[in-house]
């Protein structure tokens, strides 16, 4: 009897150790890997009778590199609409490395419509990455331009998605 009581009481620490070591095991994981978000947008100062320079500052606020990033951004005078892709001709970038804490700023091409005097775009775009476990990760951001420098997270548009086996399309 003393031995069956045993087997069982063993058997019990057992699975209580699996599960402590695969939470611990998914915890260090969630606590070094890459998270890359939208750090800044911004206009850069121009010059007289010159327009702002529209930018996006990217960083990697985890511990461990983001690889293979790229940045898909589009400017638009209305959201993305609810279950519609945005059209992305192109990434802005595509396959750059990001070491932690380290920051990409990019420039988006000049366009009339959305320049530092005129109030009332959106801003929106998704960054995907590969953590250092295979997996990827998309990070989605919306921002609407109030003017005088002035841009403010619009909706549910800002947030994460993964992890996923193979890149997002």
């Amino acid at each position: 009897f003393v031995a069956l009581a045993l087997v069982s009481y063993t058997s019990k620490l057992w699975k209580a150790t699996s599960e402590l070591l695969r939470t611990t095991s998914d915890a260090g994981k969630k606590e070094l890997r890459a998270y890359v978000a939208l750090d800044e947008i911004f206009f850069e100062e121009a010059g007289e009778n010159a327009p702002g320079v529209h930018k996006l500052r990217i960083r990697n606020y985890g511990q461990t590199p983001a690889n293979r990033m790229s940045i898909w951004c589009e400017r638009a005078s209305h959201l993305p609409k609810e279950g519609v892709t945005p059209y992305y001709d192109t990434p802005v970038v595509d396959g750059q490395l990001l070491h932690p804490v380290q920051a990409y700023t990019v420039a988006l091409a000049a366009a009339p419509l959305y320049r530092i005097g005129k109030p009332g775009f959106f801003t929106y775009g998704r960054i995907v990455y590969h953590d250092i476990y295979g997996e990827w990760w998309v990070t989605k951001f919306c921002f609407r331009y109030e003017g005088e420098g002035s841009f403010v997270p619009h909706g549910d548009y800002n947030d994460e998605e993964g992890p996923f086996d193979k890149r997002p399309a």
